[in-house]
């Protein structure tokens, strides 16, 4: 996902994609969001849902936190931590709509089983048949990224709100 757009989902929901607080480092504080911006309007249910579940627990360290989110299998998985069952069930039903959503763009799309699954729309798809990914570049954005999930609001256990 774009750096920017990552900054704008971290500022909109700050404690559930807060920094992590003793041992709690998890994928998304390394890697970032690892999906396409397609699937944005998805996360951004999520989130919310999860800052509403938040809302309604008192003890700061009972708050669910997302873990990781990333592409698997041509799905959105939204992995998080302290999370209860039904929290879990409600992400879980939000990121199955990615199944039937473009990862790169958010247009309708299907899921495409050629050389690694991907859910993506026809124009996306034909970019993608005609470009194939340059290996050599890396991940040139990672650095912006980690920048990005630095710069959180400090909701860990040093910095806990009053």
């Amino acid at each position: 996902m774009s750096p920017d757009n990552q900054q704008q989902l971290f500022a909109a929901h700050p404690r559930a994609f807060r920094p992590p607080s003793n041992d709690e480092i998890a994928p998304l504080d390394s890697w970032g969001i690892e999906c396409g911006d397609g699937w944005l309007s998805l996360i951004t249910q999520a989130a919310a849902l999860i800052e509403a579940d938040i809302d309604q627990i008192h003890d700061i360290r009972e708050w669910p936190r997302v873990a990781q989110i990333k592409e698997k299998l041509g799905e959105l998985r939204i992995y998080m931590n302290n999370a209860n069952p039904a929290l879990v069930t409600q992400v879980l039903a939000v990121a199955s709509q990615s199944s039937a959503l473009c990862e790169q763009c958010g247009q309708p799309g299907t899921l495409h089983r050629t050389e690694y699954w991907h859910t993506s729309c026809k124009e996306c798809e034909a970019n993608r048949a005609a470009e194939p990914p340059d290996l050599e570049t890396g991940m040139p954005e990672l650095d912006q990224i980690r920048q990005i999930l630095a710069a959180r609001p400090g909701f860990g256990v040093q910095n806990e709100p009053v």
